[in-house]
């Protein structure tokens, strides 16, 4: 039990100092962490594709805090939100405006590179096990938790509104 103890400690920390590095480069970039994750997605992405739901889904944020984040972007003049005329419901995409692509090209492609880059040093197969490897601890730690915080019950009415 006592190396289990040492190696979760051992993660969660390499997880803190990783995601350290990122709040680094967010705090440079002079916007909440939020509104800045958005556009790294949008950034990740093809060219209007990705809808406000879908950055909830991508980012697990809530969906008043995604609305609240694009607000923002929207009124520092780095995002649009166009109408999909594609989908059944009432979908909009969010688009960068030429400013938010200059932002993007000092503040996030960099990081979005940088991620890729880093990510490429690992094998396929160790990228592979990686993701399994999270996933699992994720989805154990979920079923740990859902009877103490009925995690599974608020997860589940996430994905009845896709």
């Amino acid at each position: 039990m006592e190396k289990l103890k040492e190696q979760r400690i051992a993660f969660n920390k390499v997880y803190s100092e990783r995601q350290g590095l990122y709040l680094a480069i967010i705090q440079k970039a002079g916007l909440p962490e939020i509104p800045y994750r958005i556009l790294y997605a949008i950034c990740e992405e093809e060219p209007g594709k990705l809808s406000q739901m879908d950055i909830c889904h991508i980012w697990n944020f809530p969906k008043q805090s995604v609305n609240t984040a694009i607000n923002r972007l929207i009124k520092l003049g780095y995002v649009t939100l166009s109408q999909d005329r594609t989908a059944a419901r009432n979908r909009k995409i969010i688009e960068l405006t030429d400013t938010g692509k200059i932002y993007c090209k000092t503040w996030v492609y960099p990081l979005v590179q940088a991620d890729l880059k880093a990510f490429g040093t690992l094998s396929a197969q160790e990228r592979d096990m990686y993701i399994d490897f999270v996933a699992r601890q994720r989805d154990s730690l979920r079923k740990s938790l859902a009877n103490l915080f009925e995690i599974e019950n608020n997860k589940q009415e996430v994905a009845n509104e896709k």
